[in-house]
C-alpha cells in the first residue's frame, strides 16, 4: 500500500526520533496499557482505513519504521495528538507532527509541531476559521523553515501543504511525496475501544 500525500485532501502523521521497538516497549508497559485500556499487536499486513473521525471506535494508531525513526498514522482527525505528546515525553525524544490539507476540505488546516520530551517547542499553522484565515506561530523558527513565507499578504498562503511537504523532505522524514507501507519491516497497531 502506498500513500500519495500530494493526492490526499487531508493527511495527518507524526514522526518520532525512536525505533518501533522502543515505542512498542513503552506502549506494552503496564503503566500505559492499564491506564489507557489499549491493545498492542504486530500485524503482518497493515490495513489502514483513512476515514478520519472525531470520535472513532475503536481508536487506531499504526506505527512503522520511516527514515531512521518511527511514523504514526491514526484514524483520528487530530492524529491522536495526546498520544503523540505522551510518547515523546515518556521516551524523552523529539517528534514532529504534521497536518496537511488542501483547500478542498471543509476546514483547511496546515500545521507543523515540534515536541521535545512532551513539551511544545515550535508550532506554525494556518487554518480557516469560518470565513477568515488564521496564521499562528510560536517558538523559535527551525533551521529549515522558510520564514519569508510567513510574511505573505494572504494568510492562507503562509503555511501550505506544499510548504509542509518541503519541510518534511528537508528533515528527511519524507523522502518522497509517497509513503510506501509495503517496505516496512515491522508494523505496530495500538487499539483503544471507546467505552460508552
Amino acid at each position: 500500500m502506498t500513500i500519495d500525500i500530494e493526492q490526499t485532501n487531508f493527511f495527518v502523521f507524526s514522526w518520532f526520533g525512536a525505533s518501533v521497538d522502543q515505542i512498542e516497549t513503552y506502549l506494552r508497559s503496564d503503566d500505559f496499557t492499564k491506564t489507557n485500556n489499549v491493545t498492542v499487536s504486530c500485524p503482518k499486513v497493515l490495513k489502514i482505513n483513512f476515514l478520519f473521525q472525531y470520535n472513532p471506535n475503536p481508536k487506531l494508531a499504526y506505527f512503522f519504521p520511516l527514515n531512521g525513526g518511527t511514523c504514526m498514522i491514526t484514524n483520528l482527525q487530530d492524529g491522536w495528538n495526546t498520544l503523540f505528546r505522551n510518547i515523546t515525553e515518556a521516551l524523552s525524544i523529539d517528534g514532529y507532527h504534521f497536518v496537511l490539507s488542501s483547500e478542498l476540505t471543509k476546514t483547511p488546516y496546515n500545521c507543523m509541531q515540534l515536541i521535545r520530551s512532551g513539551t511544545l517547542e515550535r508550532v506554525v499553522y494556518v487554518m480557516k476559521d469560518g470565513k477568515r484565515w488564521v496564521f499562528y506561530g510560536n517558538g523559535m523558527p527551525l533551521w529549515f523553515e522558510e520564514t519569508d513565507a510567513y510574511k505573505k499578504r494572504l494568510k492562507k498562503e503562509r503555511v501550505t501543504k506544499e510548504l509542509l511537504l518541503k519541510y518534511g523532505m528537508e528533515l528527511k522524514i519524507i523522502l518522497h511525496k509517497k509513503i510506501n507501507l509495503e517496505t516496512a519491516t515491522k508494523y505496530l497497531q495500538l487499539s483503544s475501544a471507546v467505552s460508552n
